[in-house]
């Protein structure tokens, strides 16, 4: 059988070099994208600065602060990389990685404000969906409304946005969440 016209891009991860005759070269195979990186982090941290580039305040890992900006508010949340499908030749855990985007507006016009802040969302992750080669592929779900009421102020208009992130490492303990990373 012959390759579909169409492949997907192969994104190899790491400091190694990729020798000149390796079959990952061939340019029928689709693109291939190489990124000198083998962290997790940095695909999460290229999600934080796609969000920041939009208009609305973009955080990560924060609590809800007491004000929301007019723009809007993007917390991004790292989530949990699940349970990675594993190839032995060479050796790669392959994870869909679930993080979140807590979405929020105030104010009169909250709805079209937080229509325009998901639709900036979709725009930038549609923009490049590899995150400039550090993941395989970065997709939304749609939007699960949050109900935030605000004593003595108008209603906060929220929902999460789950993300999918799919990457490859060569070894799941090379990135460790802040929490279980020794020192201080």
């Amino acid at each position: 059988g012959a390759l579909h016209p169409h492949q997907p891009a192969r994104v190899v991860l790491g400091h190694r070099g990729i020798t000149a005759d390796a079959r990952l070269r061939d340019p029928a195979g689709g693109p291939l994208v190489r990124v000198e990186s083998h962290d997790p982090a940095d695909v999460l941290a290229a999600l934080h600065a796609r969000l920041s580039a939009l208009l609305a305040t973009a955080l990560r890992g924060d609590v809800l602060p007491e004000r929301v900006p007019a723009e809007g508010l993007l917390i991004l949340r790292d989530g949990e990389p699940g349970e990675p499908e594993v190839t032995l030749s060479p050796l790669a855990y392959h994870y869909q990685h679930r993080a979140e985007i807590e979405a929020v507006v105030q104010g009169a016009a909250r709805d079209a404000a937080f229509d325009t802040l998901c639709a900036s969302i979709g725009a930038a992750l549609a923009a490049d969906r590899t995150l400039g080669g550090l993941c395989d592929w970065v997709e939304a779900e749609a939007p699960r409304p949050v109900d935030l009421p605000v004593e003595g102020a108008a209603n906060l208009k929220a929902a999460v946005i789950p993300m999918v992130l799919h990457y490859s490492t060569a070894d799941p303990l090379l990135w460790l969440p802040p929490e279980m990373q020794g020192g201080n």
